[in-house]
């Protein structure tokens, strides 16, 4: 009878294998819809500023590669924690290890 609590301890591991992915395949769907959700705002939000406050669409598009470059090199920033002295982004609130509240002086 050992021998078929192995190929149970099998299904089992089986069946646990395929709920992760199943679980996976649903997050990523749930990622699709929120990433084509988003892209039709941002694509509305681009149509409104063009045609009611008569943007120029080249001027705009430069503006937003500027504030964008601004954004990710704030991103990439990193600070040493007060309490661990361990490095950890700036754009975090609190450090990763051992949860301290981070002193960051906000820049734009």
């Amino acid at each position: 009878m050992a021998l078929f609590s192995i190929f149970d301890g099998n299904k089992n591991s089986e069946n646990s294998n395929t709920s992760e992915i199943d679980a996976a395949n649903f997050r990523i769907i749930q990622l699709n819809k929120k990433l084509d959700e988003l892209s039709s705002t941002l694509e509305a939000l681009w149509e409104l500023l063009v045609e009611q406050h008569q943007f120029d669409e080249s001027a705009l598009q430069e503006k937003i590669s500027a504030k964008k470059s601004a954004i990710e090199s704030r991103a990439n920033e990193t600070t040493n924690c007060n309490s661990c002295n361990r490095t950890v982004p700036t754009s975090k609130g609190s450090c990763y290890y051992c949860g301290a509240k981070l002193d960051v002086k906000v820049s734009e």
